[in-house]
């Protein structure tokens, strides 16, 4: 007999069934996370990759057109006493350019600080001038007058900073054409200050002279800082313009005394010609450090960040504050760079107007900065200053270079540095007294474009000071090579070019003493050293340069031009005998000076030839032709490497950037 079962259904899961359930929930909650991880991680490094590329384009858009407009055209730096007639063109040397490397091995202590003018358009056609902030000035109280009761009136007080961008109605800014431009590194802080050049707008009844354009006036026109007395706040918490502190007793212009007195850098500062006649600094004492002045930002004095506060022959005349102290040893010691607009904007900072506090001058190192309380990248005595990260270019630096092509080198190198001998290695430094504030004179690490009448009198002598840096193709004989030496008389002088046709033949090559190196070799010279350096006609002292007791002469005014040109041998023979017989020299670059007479070398004085020296005699001594022997500085590598605050990705930008207008010499 069948019997019928009732299958009954299970209720539940097994243990087995239950596990597998979890896992492959698990599982899947693991896949679904780790594909928003990647989806969030590929977002976030897109974010990052965005923001560090916006910073990049900013930070080259920015620096690039710095350069595009800036005023130093031909960076070749003035020799001392350079005329305005020089071989190159004064036109195109405007304002100054100035490149600190300090430690060639560090990285974070460049400089790198020029003048710029928005209308040079060269390379970049927009005009837009410059900003800052400015203050109205009250016009000053009369004598028994109310001080709470100052107003603020352009018809009493026109010439003013605040007016310069033509509003008549005040809105606490000023614009100018010009500004000094500095880019510097403070701990991890990118920086770039921009300080004004006055550039006023005329007003009935200001006067208009070379000193006093830049100044503003009181109603009855009267120097407003020096002579009037009626500002009283911090000067560069007011205003966004370069500015120097003229001590108290300096001869400006009339060869009375001023009080101690802000002064504005205008825009005739960018001019560097030798004024006619300078304006004295001094009684004339020539041993004081000072002797004439120049309203120019060729004398580094005038610009920012450079101490302006003269003392008698002080070291620290002219030189730049770039760090703290002097010790790196001492706790809190930086690389100062340049003060910040937080740090000049406080109440303490008062340069270059008011009375000092925390210590005294703050470019000055005897005025030891000290970075502590907190160690944030802020100078203590200056920190919180209302204008902070006004001029913040980039945060989360960890490099700022600036680099200098050497063309010797055939690299991008930091001014003195020792790597081969090239134009700007330690071993060409030209001024050893010129370095910041507080750095031995060993890290004398700089390029600077000068002025051509620049005497800090430190070198024991009278004469206009040389520039750190100014390179040539050919360096007189005593200092790092490839040298010429200077013209002498009954001297032979060769070339390899025996058939004059400016091209080396087969035959040519290794002969008159020359290397057989597959080069068109000749003797280079420059003309006789004049030894009267001043131009006094006078035999000073050092000025026996050959030791010979002889005041020795060339048949030039001014010689040797800084070396800038130099005279290759295109024709052998032998100097005619006597200083007397000196060739003319020519100033033009290409011009051709002839010693030979022989013109149609048949080796016979024919009729019309005996014009080199008239004395019946066939004169045979060699031709030169005059080449232009200085090198210009013609581009600059900047390199910035900062990191991400979130994602910590670093970004390295490089820009390459030429610095000439124009393949033409000079």
């Amino acid at each position: 007999m069948n019997r019928s079962r009732t299958i009954r259904s299970r209720a539940g899961f097994t243990l087995v069934e239950m596990l597998m359930a979890v896992t492959l929930v698990l599982i899947m909650m693991v896949m679904f996370a780790e594909v928003f991880q990647i989806a969030g991680g590929a977002v976030t490094k897109q974010r990052t990759l965005a923001d560090n590329d916006q910073n990049a384009r900013t930070f080259a858009t920015i620096m690039r057109a710095d350069l595009d407009k800036r005023t130093f055209r031909t960076l070749l730096p003035f020799y001392p006493g350079e005329p305005t007639n020089s071989a190159t063109s004064f036109n195109n040397r405007q304002g100054y350019f100035y490149i600190s490397s300090n430690d060639p091995g560090d990285s974070s202590d460049d400089v790198l600080q020029f003048t710029v003018m928005s209308t040079v358009s060269l390379r970049n056609a927009d005009e837009s001038p410059y900003y800052g902030k400015a203050v109205q000035l009250p016009q000053p109280t009369p004598p028994g007058w109310n001080t709470t009761q100052q107003f603020y009136n352009f018809l009493q007080n026109p010439n003013q900073p605040e007016r310069d961008d033509g509003q008549v109605i005040p809105n606490g800014a000023a614009t100018s054409r010009a500004a000094e431009v500095s880019y510097f590194m403070r701990g991890s802080r990118l920086y770039r200050r921009v300080m004004l050049l006055r550039d006023p707008i005329p007003a009935p009844g200001v006067p208009s002279d070379l000193s006093n354009d830049p100044q503003p006036k009181s109603a009855t026109g009267a120097d407003y800082f020096s002579a009037v007395g009626g500002y009283s706040g911090n000067f560069w918490s007011d205003f966004d313009f370069s500015a120097y502190r003229l001590p108290t007793g300096i001869n400006v212009v009339t060869g009375g005394t001023t009080p101690i007195s802000a002064r504005f850098v205008g825009l005739d500062f960018l001019g560097n010609a030798m004024a006619t006649p300078p304006y004295p600094m001094t009684t004339g004492d020539p041993n004081e450090a000072i002797e004439t002045y120049f309203y120019s930002l060729g004398q580094t004095w005038n610009r920012f960040g450079f101490n302006s506060e003269f003392a008698l022959n002080s070291p620290l005349n002219g030189l730049p504050r770039e760090f703290s102290g002097t010790n790196p040893a001492t706790t809190g010691f930086f690389f100062l760079g340049r003060f910040s607009q937080e740090e000049t904007s406080s109440s303490a900072f008062q340069y270059p107007y008011g009375a000092w506090s925390n210590g005294g001058n703050p470019l000055n190192t005897s005025n030891a900065l000290v970075d502590t309380t907190p160690a944030d990248g802020v100078v203590d005595g200056y920190a919180g200053g209302a204008r902070a990260g006004v001029d913040l270019l980039l945060s989360n630096v960890h490099e700022f270079r600036v680099e200098l092509w050497d063309e010797r080198v055939g690299d991008f190198v930091p001014a003195g540095h020792t790597t081969g001998v090239g134009d700007f290695h330690s071993a060409r430094q030209l001024n050893p007294d010129y370095h910041p504030l507080g750095r031995p004179a060993s890290l004398t690490n700089i390029f600077d474009t000068w002025h051509p009448h620049f005497d800090r009198n430190l070198d024991n002598n009278q004469f206009n000071d040389p520039p750190p840096y100014r390179p040539l193709n050919y360096y007189p004989t005593g200092t790092p090579g490839p040298n010429a030496p200077y013209w002498t008389a009954g001297s032979s002088y060769s070339t390899e070019d025996a058939n004059g046709n400016g091209v080396l033949d087969g035959s040519e090559d290794g002969t008159n003493g020359f290397p057989s190196d597959g080069l068109l070799n000749a003797n280079v010279v420059f003309p006789f050293l004049d030894e009267d350096a001043n131009g006094n006609s006078i035999a000073d002292a050092g000025e026996d340069t050959n030791g010979n007791g002889a005041f020795d002469r060339g048949t030039m005014i001014i010689r040797p031009l800084g070396h800038s040109l130099a005279y290759r041998c295109i024709r052998s023979g032998t100097s005619n005998g006597g200083l007397a017989n000196e060739p003319q020299w020519t100033t033009t670059p290409g011009v051709i000076v002839r010693g030979n007479e022989d013109l149609n070398s048949n080796g016979i004085l024919d009729a019309g030839e005996d014009v080199i020296i008239p004395n019946g005699a066939l004169d045979t001594g060699p031709d030169w032709i005059c080449e232009y022997n200085a090198r210009p500085l013609k581009a600059i590598r900047l390199t910035v490497r900062f990191e991400h605050p979130t994602s910590q990705q670093m970004k390295q930008v490089t820009i390459v950037h030429s610095l000439r207008d124009t393949t033409a010499v000079p």
